[in-house]
């Protein structure tokens, strides 16, 4: 290994330990066990890092990111490229049409990308279509609770005053109701943070996708 690719492997793991440590270990501990996964999908993949680790875990797979910011997918293809990754490919595309065929993978993965969107459910859907039967969805999501503290229902109002892009938070209740709809069946679901500044916590999720959808 290069002095180039040691450094970047550096900063690939630093930032999965420090910046997306929750979701992104979570995931990494629990795919990790699925090795017949042939082909993966990583949904709003923004710079690739997340991909870029899916890509290592499963060196025989191929592995898929995309997002709709040219610059994000520009850096990812950069990162990819110097760590000299053969098995991942990123793309510039829309979520509400994902560019794959139906049954195609064997895997998706969200990270925190469906808080974004007033219309879940066509999202989702495309999720369900492009996933083999029995396929593996791994989701991190903010989910919106009740605040119940005082503390928590000021930082709530100061979220709403101080937050300039638009987001869709729905309940957990919602959110498995629309899963469900599109045939993906919960197999697990915690949070295992506090309530934040925006009335809501990240919850993780592991879905798989039923027969007949």
């Amino acid at each position: 290994m290069s002095k180039e690719e040691k450094i970047l492997n550096l900063i690939l793991w630093k930032y999965v330990y420090f910046v997306k440590f929750d979701d992104t270990i979570w995931i990494l501990k629990k795919i990790n066990r699925h090795k017949e996964i042939k082909t993966i999908l990583d949904l709003g993949c923004g710079e690739g890092i997340t991909t870029i680790c899916m890509a290592k875990l499963f060196p025989k797979a191929k592995v898929f990111g995309i997002d709709h910011n040219k610059n994000s997918i520009k850096d990812a293809k950069e990162f990819a490229t110097r760590l000299k990754l053969k098995n991942v490919r990123f793309e510039v595309a829309d979520i509400k049409k994902i560019p794959f065929k139906n049954s195609f993978f064997d895997c998706v993965i969200s990270q925190k990308v469906f808080h974004y969107f007033k219309n879940k459910k066509e999202k989702i859907n495309e999720i369900t279509r492009v996933l083999k039967t029995n396929g593996i969805v791994y989701m991190a999501e903010f989910i919106k609770v009740k605040p119940e503290l005082i503390k928590d229902k000021i930082n709530y109002i100061l979220n709403y005053l101080m937050n300039f892009r638009l987001r869709y938070y729905i309940s957990l209740k919602e959110f498995l109701s629309i899963t469900e709809e599109a045939n993906l069946k919960p197999i697990q679901c915690d949070s295992h943070c506090g309530l934040s500044c925006k009335g809501t916590k990240v919850y993780n999720f592991i879905f798989q996708k039923g027969n007949g959808g």
